[in-house]
């Protein structure tokens, strides 16, 4: 029995067993138990200790491996990820927004809208209740070698048919939302990350599943309401950003 892991996974609950699984390995990073560089057991042993099976742990694992609390060292094992640097005192603003402007300029192509009830980090990030629906939609950009960015958007308390014919171009996604929720959007709070691409992203971009990438989270806000939530995610071997740094943002003092 490993004393850094306390694992109390609930079967009666709708919450799946790889979500239980993540928050808790999440929580023993987060207090202490497992410390920078520390190395996880391996994969027979973490489902011995949890009582569930592989398949189920290296989902969980995959999950924080995305997040950056985990990497992955080919032939070595699972290790907690050192602590990302602190951020300067004023974070180039400019350098996320010139990235999505260059996403917003490409044609998208839309794969899927569909109203659904979301994944459990979803429905958490939107407040929702268990059964509660939202519209997902998919959207991808390609350039000449394939696909080179998804995206995964998802609103809540809006109809899907409306939502469908403005899912292409944010400005009429954006238009649409405000008009069916009687809302006016006032933010968007935006995460940039280094990641590596999950399975199923890294299928849908048609790469390796250990390929590197970014991550890009946005929750749109009108006022204090959440109406939009969506996870942008960058192949970067087939996408590189070209962002200008003005003087000031050159010399920006850092702490």
């Amino acid at each position: 029995m490993d004393p850094r892991l306390r694992f109390q996974l609930d079967r009666s609950i709708p919450i799946p067993l790889h979500y239980q699984l993540r928050q808790q390995l999440r929580e023993a990073i987060q207090e202490g138990r497992l410390r920078p560089g520390d190395a996880l057991p391996a994969e027979p042993q973490l489902a011995e200790l949890a009582g569930v099976s592989r398949a189920t742990v290296r989902q969980g694992i995959e999950e924080l491996v995305r997040e950056g609390l985990l990497r992955r060292l080919r032939g070595h094992g699972t290790f907690v990820a050192e602590p990302p640097p602190a951020p300067p005192t004023e974070p180039p603003a400019s350098l996320v927004l010139g990235i999505l402007q260059q996403i917003a300029q490409q044609p998208a192509r839309v794969q899927r809208v569909a109203r659904q009830v979301p994944p459990p980090d979803v429905r958490a990030g939107l407040g929702l209740g268990e059964n509660e629906e939202v519209v997902e939609i998919v959207r991808t950009w390609s350039q000449a070698d394939g696909p080179a960015i998804l995206e995964r958007v998802y609103v809540p308390g809006v109809e899907v048919a409306d939502i469908a014919q403005a899912a292409a171009e944010d400005r009429a996604l954006y238009e649409q939302i405000e008009r069916q929720r009687g809302v006016r959007i006032t933010r968007a709070d935006t995460v940039l990350r280094a990641c590596v691409l999950t399975v199923d992203v890294a299928e849908q971009l048609q790469v390796a599943g250990d390929t590197t990438g970014f991550q890009v989270e946005r929750r749109t806000y009108a006022d204090d309401t959440l109406v939009e939530l969506r996870y942008t995610y960058v192949a970067s071997a087939r996408y590189n950003f070209h962002v200008t740094l003005s003087r000031s943002q050159l010399l920006m003092t850092r702490t």
